[in-house]
Protein backbone atom coordinates (compact mmCIF):
# COMPACT_ATOMS: atom_id res chain seq x y z
CA UNK A 1 0.00 0.00 0.00
CA UNK A 2 1.16 3.15 -1.28
CA UNK A 3 1.50 6.40 1.08
CA UNK A 4 -1.23 8.99 0.02
CA UNK A 5 0.05 11.91 -1.70
CA UNK A 6 0.64 14.90 0.70
CA UNK A 7 -1.04 17.66 -1.74
CA UNK A 8 -4.01 15.59 -2.20
CA UNK A 9 -4.49 15.15 1.36
CA UNK A 10 -3.99 18.89 2.37
CA UNK A 11 -6.40 19.56 -0.54
CA UNK A 12 -9.29 17.38 0.91
CA UNK A 13 -8.74 18.57 4.46
CA UNK A 14 -8.41 21.76 3.45
CA UNK A 15 -11.79 21.61 1.48
CA UNK A 16 -13.32 19.60 4.00
CA UNK A 17 -12.57 22.42 6.78
CA UNK A 18 -13.64 25.20 4.87
CA UNK A 19 -17.48 23.37 4.80
CA UNK A 20 -16.88 23.10 8.63
CA UNK A 21 -16.27 26.77 8.97
CA UNK A 22 -19.24 27.73 6.54
CA UNK A 23 -16.97 29.05 3.34
CA UNK A 24 -18.80 26.53 0.89
CA UNK A 25 -16.81 25.12 -1.85
CA UNK A 26 -15.36 27.93 -3.58
CA UNK A 27 -12.37 28.21 -1.36
CA UNK A 28 -10.64 29.95 -4.29
CA UNK A 29 -12.70 33.28 -3.92
CA UNK A 30 -11.93 33.76 0.08
CA UNK A 31 -10.77 37.42 0.74
CA UNK A 32 -7.32 37.29 2.84
CA UNK A 33 -8.59 37.04 6.23
CA UNK A 34 -10.99 34.27 5.98
CA UNK A 35 -8.41 32.45 3.74
CA UNK A 36 -5.83 32.92 6.77
CA UNK A 37 -8.61 31.74 9.05
CA UNK A 38 -8.89 28.72 7.36
CA UNK A 39 -5.37 27.89 6.94
CA UNK A 40 -5.26 27.97 11.09
CA UNK A 41 -8.62 25.87 11.13
CA UNK A 42 -6.82 23.08 8.44
CA UNK A 43 -3.45 23.35 11.02
CA UNK A 44 -5.51 22.78 14.21
CA UNK A 45 -7.51 20.14 11.80
CA UNK A 46 -4.19 18.19 10.94
CA UNK A 47 -2.69 18.34 14.86
CA UNK A 48 -5.74 16.49 15.78
CA UNK A 49 -5.22 14.20 13.18
CA UNK A 50 -1.59 13.38 13.69
CA UNK A 51 -2.76 12.74 18.02
CA UNK A 52 -5.57 10.63 16.65
CA UNK A 53 -3.42 8.15 14.54
CA UNK A 54 -0.95 8.22 17.35
CA UNK A 55 -4.01 6.30 19.43
CA UNK A 56 -4.74 4.20 16.35
CA UNK A 57 -1.33 3.06 16.32
CA UNK A 58 -1.38 2.09 19.68
CA UNK A 59 1.05 5.04 21.01
CA UNK A 60 0.18 7.17 23.41
CA UNK A 61 -1.43 11.40 22.46
CA UNK A 62 0.15 13.79 23.93
CA UNK A 63 -3.02 14.68 25.45
CA UNK A 64 -2.85 18.38 26.64
CA UNK A 65 -1.94 18.98 22.41
CA UNK A 66 -4.84 17.10 21.71
CA UNK A 67 -7.57 19.35 24.24
CA UNK A 68 -5.41 22.11 23.01
CA UNK A 69 -6.10 21.81 19.18
CA UNK A 70 -9.54 20.55 19.56
CA UNK A 71 -10.72 23.34 21.79
CA UNK A 72 -9.40 25.94 19.44
CA UNK A 73 -10.75 24.08 16.44
CA UNK A 74 -14.44 24.32 18.23
CA UNK A 75 -14.25 27.79 19.35
CA UNK A 76 -13.03 28.83 15.69
CA UNK A 77 -16.39 26.65 14.32
CA UNK A 78 -18.80 28.19 16.96
CA UNK A 79 -17.58 31.53 16.09
CA UNK A 80 -18.60 31.32 12.23
CA UNK A 81 -21.99 29.37 13.32
CA UNK A 82 -23.54 32.29 16.18
CA UNK A 83 -27.19 32.35 16.15
CA UNK A 84 -29.09 35.08 14.67
CA UNK A 85 -29.05 38.28 17.28
CA UNK A 86 -32.06 39.50 18.59
CA UNK A 87 -33.76 42.69 19.20
CA UNK A 88 -36.95 43.28 20.96
CA UNK A 89 -39.87 44.75 18.94
CA UNK A 90 -40.96 48.27 19.84
CA UNK A 91 -44.70 47.08 21.22
CA UNK A 92 -43.58 44.38 23.42
CA UNK A 93 -40.93 42.90 25.64
CA UNK A 94 -40.58 39.44 24.01
CA UNK A 95 -37.39 39.28 22.67
CA UNK A 96 -38.79 36.49 20.09
CA UNK A 97 -41.38 39.02 18.47
CA UNK A 98 -38.86 39.91 16.03
CA UNK A 99 -35.58 38.85 13.96
CA UNK A 100 -33.22 41.07 13.43
CA UNK A 101 -31.42 40.42 9.52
Amino acid sequence: MSAPNVKTVYAKARSETAKLLGYGDNIDGLTPEQSTRLDIACALRVALDDQAAKVLRGESADVSKLLSASEALSRRRTSRTRAPRLHLHPTTSCPFARQRR
